[in-house]
């Protein structure tokens, strides 16, 4: 079964707002790993101040 051309163009038209939605993942996706490595960095701070132990760090980063 061949899909013609015009097929492939009113699926495009079926998600106007495609161009958005991958905007937004990505952006979510790009924050998420920028508070990551935000807390990787803060990390060693935050276990001094409190005097937490290496276990107990972890779970800060697993929180």
């Amino acid at each position: 079964m061949q899909i013609s051309p015009a097929a492939e163009t009113d699926a495009a038209e079926d998600v106007p707002y495609a161009w958005r939605v991958f905007s937004v993942t990505s952006l979510g996706v790009i924050l998420t790993g920028l508070n990551g490595s935000t807390l990787e960095i803060g990390l060693p701070s935050v276990a001094r101040h409190f005097h937490a132990t290496p276990t107990q760090a972890s779970w800060v980063l697993l929180s």
